[in-house]
């Protein structure tokens, strides 16, 4: 993982939600649609999901450690809603 790139989101314990409303600012989905999309887009990519498995993630869950949103900016990339 690089480490050495500049983050431009804070890195805190964060919910599946603001995650959500982070990668989807624009979405026309509204609440628990927006964050079962985005969820949709974390389990496609293999990779990053079994790292969070390997870190503790359950789908009962309902935020994620700070490791682990590192894992999901450096898979998915840093959000497009950073500001919003």
């Amino acid at each position: 993982m690089n480490v050495t790139k500049q983050h431009f989101v804070e890195r805190r314990v964060m919910s599946k939600q603001e995650l959500a409303h982070l990668y989807c600012p624009h979405s026309r989905s509204k609440g628990h649609a927006t964050r079962d999309e985005f969820m949709d887009w974390v389990k496609r990519c293999t990779p990053l999901y079994v790292k969070l498995q390997e870190l503790g993630y359950k789908p009962s869950l309902h935020s994620f450690t700070p490791k682990m949103v590192d894992y999901i900016f450096y898979y998915l990339g840093e959000p497009d809603g950073v500001g919003v």
